[in-house]
């Protein structure tokens, strides 16, 4: 079948999906009777309705991070909010096209590739759907110039990548400029397209594009979201539905305890590393690096936080006050120096 590059971004949404019912499956389940009876006594009140608002502002718009930076406040929302809107216009252009509510995930996300004819309301939806597409890809733009000078963002120091979190994110970075080339080819090849997509679709006119070519670039496209997919629950990027998953804990009035539990390590996947705390930690402007809070957070993921790190911090709480999720970054490492050696809770050499 021709169509068999839809298998991995398929491959991909199942093992991500998976991988986030577990997770998420054994966290809650390893909350307290108390905290689970929250939940339940909350479910149902006005304090799931605030979640959702928290959840639309913070984890799709990043209203938080709009109040740091303009510039870096609308890279975080055209990419969350973008692709959330391309998802969900997606789905009702399938609608639109099939009559019904029901179809098969890949519809939506290859649609032009599988539609080539016109249908009611098909002019508009797909000039919106390119709307969204070109909104997308200015963020991805945007984070490609963040990676060169960060300080127009208002970041002086960005955060240090790990191997898996560079590859999550060159795969993201792939998705979208892949996207806009296979719908470009298509166009090219059927004569159809929106204002973006028939733009690039004259370009390969020009080249002669060839159905070979159009299924490379939708094999390429199929292929970054695969794997952006597979690497996301182990890479940086999970705090994009951790996140969401904190808001509605903390609405529902689920606090920390003394000892690092299972909501402990909520908190700790809900950070994004997005470095805003490195530059306001006094540590780092006295040249002492690898300790702020994005790399404990980090170290705590990775188990291997060791208690120099750990205590070299004067707990001021700068970085907790300009946190965008919000996490407690003071009783996290609280909680772990509780778990640290007797070396260092009995003598003060650190500072």
């Amino acid at each position: 079948m021709e169509d068999y590059f839809v298998l991995p971004f398929t491959l991909g949404a199942i093992t991500l999906f998976a991988i986030l019912l577990v997770k998420y499956g054994l966290w809650i389940a390893k909350l307290s009777h108390r905290d689970k009876l929250r939940i339940v006594q909350s479910f149902l009140t006005r304090r799931t309705f605030a979640a959702i608002k928290d959840s639309i502002m913070e984890g799709l718009l990043h209203r938080s991070v709009f109040k740091r930076n303009v510039l870096l406040g609308y890279m975080h929302m055209s990419l969350a909010f973008g692709w959330f809107l391309l998802i969900v216009v997606g789905h009702i252009e399938v609608v639109v096209r099939y009559g019904s509510l029901v179809a098969p995930p890949w519809e939506v996300i290859f649609f032009p590739y599988f539609h080539h004819e016109t249908f009611p309301g098909e002019p508009f939806m797909t000039n919106l759907m390119d709307f969204l597409l070109l909104f997308v890809l200015s963020g991805v733009l945007l984070a490609y110039f963040k990676r060169i000078n960060s300080k127009i963002f208002g970041i002086k120091k960005t955060t240090k990548l790990k191997p898996g979190d560079r590859f999550a994110l060159i795969s993201l970075w792939g998705i979208f400029p892949f996207r806009l080339l296979a719908e470009g080819a298509t166009a090219a090849l059927y004569g159809n397209g929106g204002f973006l997509t028939n733009s690039v679709g004259h370009f390969f006119t020009w080249i002669n594009v060839t159905p070979v070519m159009e299924s490379v670039l939708w094999w390429a496209y199929s292929i970054s979201l695969g794997v952006f997919f597979v690497c996301m629950p182990f890479s940086r990027y999970m705090h994009i539905f951790t996140e969401i998953l904190f808001i509605f804990l903390r609405h529902y009035g689920i606090k920390l305890k003394k000892d690092f539990n299972s909501y402990s390590r909520i908190q700790v996947y809900s950070c994004s590393r997005c470095g805003i705390c490195i530059d306001v930690c006094q540590m780092h402007v006295a040249n002492i690096s690898n300790n702020q809070s994005v790399y404990i957070l980090k170290n705590i993921r990775d188990q291997n936080l060791t208690d120099r790190k750990l205590y070299n911090c004067l707990l001021c709480g700068r970085c907790e006050n300009v946190c965008p999720v919000g996490i407690n970054l003071n009783d996290l490492r609280i909680s772990q120096r509780i778990k640290a050696t007797k070396e260092f809770n009995s003598n003060y050499e650190f500072l």
